[in-house]
């Protein structure tokens, strides 16, 4: 083939020599970038408009979603869509938060505070570029030309060559007909599908030589029927693009695990009418063995049985004396004579997790930062005490303090777990010789946010890390996170110190 007299205009880039291109030039249009046109539109207060779903630049609209080459800060580094740009030159005045709640109300991608600026800068002409544009990956966008737009494509059909002529008529005439055969089969499909529809029950399993005849007609208007969705298939596949730009935009309402976390209830009512019952059982048993221990083990005959019934009320003492001689539950034996298990956290107000807010986190799994609870006027407490049930049954008394230079010897058999807040001078004047023999000996947990990068130093240790999310629409997985810390703690007492572990009767 030979070339075409009309040689395609190249957009300019940012950064690239030669100037800004030239807004009056014919050639302006056929610009593939919709970053570099919202600029020079912008610079050259040119009118900008939203139509439906297309972002229009004088004969040139690009979709809404259309992504540009400037990219986001932040964690995820993703491009701005060209309506978020959009959006934002016609609320440059607004203050940040009425901005962002628009943007909400209208389903469209915020520009963040740290970018705003540098964007706004850049597109009205402040600096020539920016380091977040991004030519090089981003994504490629094909514009679409407005109807009016058939003109210069004319006038450039003019100048091709003769053959050149020849093809494009014959490309034409190629389309009209697959166009032609494609409204046929459409309309032959739904057609069946009515001839189909309005047939009674019945009339295909009819006898004789037309039930086949019925079955040949109705595998032709099967045949017929898949036609169309063979040849809607190049369709359905052009429209992927546009229909995964789509699908992004989408925000997600409820996952599997949204609904499986529910809200903590404080009762239940039907569970502790079973326990009731059990306990009553339980109750009555331990009596009749108390009674069968005082008579001397052996169980009692049934005169002797008629005549202690014989017998009137206040000659019934040996069971009222059996009653007192029942033993106290173990939970309550092992709460007397056992100390508790002691938790160090931090003493400093910075720390995530300190003495302000343990109580809300481990055992109402709520989360507030420790500075906030100060600057409410709450008074510190020298130390926080609770117990905790695990699943298996075990109970445990735990102590939490943020001072542990006064602790004995004895005392730091206790300690079973020690919050990490990411210094090594936390540990000075503790009786271990690293922070990796304390580790071996002692659960250790660090609590960081979702979108902060783990401690280095805290990576070289064996320590549990749990993640806090500062959203208030995510303060549900507060609770996760409380679990898992309970579920390693568990797990380390049982095989470290089980002895600090308190299980009652039924569990041996």
């Amino acid at each position: 083939r030979k070339a075409s007299s009309v040689a395609p205009s190249q957009p300019w880039l940012p950064g690239q020599g030669g100037g800004q291109p030239d807004l009056s030039s014919p050639h302006m249009t056929s610009i593939s970038d919709p970053l570099t046109l919202l600029r020079e539109f912008t610079i050259a207060q040119r009118k900008i408009e939203l139509h439906g779903e297309h972002i229009v630049f004088g004969e040139t609209r690009f979709e809404r979603a259309a992504p540009t080459a400037y990219r986001a800060s932040g964690k995820d580094r993703s491009f701005y869509p060209v309506d978020s740009l959009w959006f934002l030159l016609q609320n440059a005045d607004r203050p940040h938060a009425e901005y962002i709640k628009e943007c909400g109300a209208q389903s469209i991608k915020a520009v963040s505070l740290v970018d705003k600026a540098k964007v706004l800068s850049y597109l009205k002409g402040g600096s020539e570029t920016s380091a977040s544009i991004d030519i090089e990956h981003a994504p490629v966008v094909q514009s679409v030309r407005e109807p009016h737009s058939s003109k210069a494509a004319d006038e450039a059909s003019k100048a091709l060559l003769p053959e050149e002529e020849e093809e494009l008529e014959a490309s034409r005439a190629q389309a009209a007909e697959q166009t032609k055969l494609l409204e046929a089969q459409v309309l032959s499909a739904r057609q069946v599908f009515a001839r189909v529809m309005d047939e009674p029950l019945g009339v295909a399993s009819s006898a004789g030589g037309e039930g086949e005849a019925d079955g040949e007609a109705t595998q032709d208007m099967r045949e017929q029927a898949d036609k169309p969705m063979v040849a809607a298939r190049p369709f359905i596949k052009a429209d992927f693009s546009a229909t995964k730009l789509i699908l992004k935009r989408e925000r997600k309402l409820r996952t599997r695990k949204t609904v499986l976390l529910a809200s903590a209830a404080s009762s239940f009512p039907a569970l502790t009418q079973v326990l009731e019952t059990f306990r009553k059982k339980n109750e009555g048993t331990l009596l009749k063995e108390s009674a069968a221990k005082a008579s001397g083990g052996h169980p009692r005959s049934s005169a002797a049985a008629t005549h202690q019934r014989q017998k009137p009320p206040s000659a019934s003492k040996p069971s009222a004396a059996a009653a007192t001689l029942r033993p106290l539950p173990a939970s309550k034996q092992a709460a007397s004579s056992r100390p508790g298990s002691i938790i160090i956290v931090p003493s400093v107000v910075t720390s995530l997790v300190s003495l302000w807010n343990a109580q809300q986190l481990l055992q109402n799994k709520t989360w507030r930062a420790p500075i906030e609870v100060k600057q409410s006027g709450e008074s510190k407490p020298s130390s926080v005490r609770l117990t905790h049930t695990f699943e298996d049954g075990a109970q445990g008394f735990f102590t939490i303090i943020d001072n542990p230079s006064k602790l004995t010897a004895r005392d730091w058999e206790r300690v079973v777990c020690v919050f990490v807040q990411g210094n090594a001078w936390q540990f000075k004047g503790w009786p271990f010789e690293s922070p990796v023999d304390l580790f071996t000996k002692i659960l250790g947990v660090n609590v960081r946010f979702s979108d902060e990068q783990p401690n280095q130093l805290v990576k070289g240790w064996t320590v549990k890390s749990l993640v806090l999310s500062k959203q208030k629409t995510k303060q549900h997985e507060i609770g996760v996170t409380t679990m898992m810390f309970w579920q390693a703690l568990h797990k380390h007492m049982a095989c470290h110190k089980p002895h600090l572990l308190q299980r009652s009767s039924q569990h041996h």
